[in-house]
């Protein structure tokens, strides 16, 4: 059997993926079974008799009759199971798909919509004219925590067969059809359950966006504003 991993952050098109991905007849795509926060009624390494996270992931293989399987792996399932990403480690033939986002800055303001809305996807309803205040001295160290959290991930990406996407191409038939070759599988047509939330541009989102642009404009990170509009 094929075993793969989505390794990303929080809030780079991952459901979205997974969700395309488990719709293929040929692979069984789970989601977050190391987050603490797994519904209480689906896969879950919290909800389960196990106490180690390989062992764990072991029966999750056996309960598969697809020739390919896998699983999302974010980065705040890793803070909170570490033994989940030296599994990962510790199989070399695990086939990794590495999704990111770009625009950092993109990402941040997609967290805090989450957190002040408290929608995750499509499913629960949608932002509509909802607005955030983004404080500029968090963004700055949320911005170089998402930076090391991206290098930790490529570490981990690196000694395992990989194929990187970023959250721009999930829209693009080509690009996610090289993912099932990737994974060993004839492209097919893909359904998702997930929509983009964001419509508007992010200078209409963020309520103090001039004063965001100001603080990031001579930091590494100024790029971020200027693609963002």
């Amino acid at each position: 059997m094929v075993r793969f991993v989505i390794l990303c952050l929080g809030r780079s098109g991952s459901s979205h993926l997974q969700s395309l991905l488990d719709s293929h007849p040929d692979i069984t795509c789970f989601g977050e079974v190391f987050s603490d926060r797994a519904p209480a009624d689906g896969p879950g390494f919290i909800n389960s008799q196990y106490k180690d996270e390989g062992a764990y992931f072991e029966h999750l293989v056996e309960t598969c009759e697809v020739p390919v399987m896998g699983f999302k792996l974010p980065m705040n399932s890793i803070k909170a199971h570490p033994k989940s990403a030296r599994l990962v480690a510790g199989d070399p033939a695990m086939r990794v798909i590495r999704l990111s986002r770009p625009n950092l800055l993109a990402q941040l303001i997609s967290r805090r919509l989450q957190n002040t809305t408290r929608i995750s996807h499509s499913l629960q309803g949608g932002y509509a004219g909802a607005t955030v205040h983004i404080d500029v001295d968090w963004a700055l160290r949320a911005l170089e925590l998402m930076e090391r959290d991206e290098e930790t991930l490529d570490g981990l990406a690196n000694s395992h067969p990989c194929h990187r996407i970023l959250y721009e191409e999930l829209g693009d038939q080509g690009r996610v059809g090289d993912v099932q070759r990737f994974l060993g599988v004839e492209p097919a047509e893909l359904r998702s359950w997930f929509e983009k939330l964001r419509q508007r541009p992010l200078h209409e989102t963020v309520e103090n966006w001039d004063e965001l642009v100001a603080t990031l404009r001579d930091t590494r990170f100024g790029h971020f504003a200027v693609e963002a509009l």
